[in-house]
Order: C-alpha cells, then sequence, then structure tokens
C-alpha cells in the first residue's frame, strides 16, 4: 500500500476516534502536512488513555518512517559494470582522482 494512503486511512481513523472520545475531530489534511500539528495530534492520542487512539498514534509515526527506496540489482552502477563496488570506489578515490584536485 502506498505509504501516503496509509498515512492517509490512519489520520482519518484518528480523526473519528478522537471525534467520538473527545467531542472533536482534527484537521486530517493539516495533520498530513503539518509536522508540530500531527505531532500535537499524536501527543493527545497518546495521553488519551485510550487504547485504540495510543495504537493508531504509533501506526501513523510507523506509517510515517522514511522507507529505503529499492534498486534492482540490476541498476546499481557496479552491478551493471560487473565490477566489485570496492574496486569502483578505489578508482574514484585512487592517487590520479586525488592529484587532479
Amino acid at each position: 500500500m502506498d505509504p501516503r494512503t496509509h498515512r492517509l486511512q490512519i489520520a482519518t481513523r484518528i480523526h473519528f476516534a478522537l471525534l467520538r472520545e473527545l467531542g472533536s475531530g482534527i484537521d486530517v489534511g493539516l495533520m498530513l502536512s503539518r509536522e508540530l500539528y500531527a505531532l500535537d495530534v499524536l501527543n493527545v492520542c497518546r495521553a488519551s488513555e485510550n487504547e485504540e487512539l495510543e495504537r493508531l498514534a504509533e501506526q501513523f509515526v510507523h506509517a510515517s518512517l522514511p522507507r529505503p527506496l529499492a534498486v534492482p540489482p540490476s541498476t546499481r552502477p557496479a552491478a551493471r559494470r560487473g565490477r566489485a563496488w570496492w574496486r569502483t570506489l578505489g578508482s574514484a578515490l585512487g592517487p590520479a582522482a586525488l592529484a587532479a584536485r
């Protein structure tokens, strides 16, 4: 699932859970675009002593973590040339490269 879609779903669930719990929801769009607003909402969820809100807060944090880009082996420069990665570094950092600086 796309991380942005997943974050939207969690934020919407937080909105409705807070609406039930406190009688007031959140601005979902603002939560997705403003880090400080999201942090405030997450702190309210954690402090609510409501298990659902606490779980949703942790899910939102987890969904917001940056994901490393998966690079297929065939697109890596060293794999394309059939050379080991340290040999590529060696040529870039070798004496000739240092002398050119």
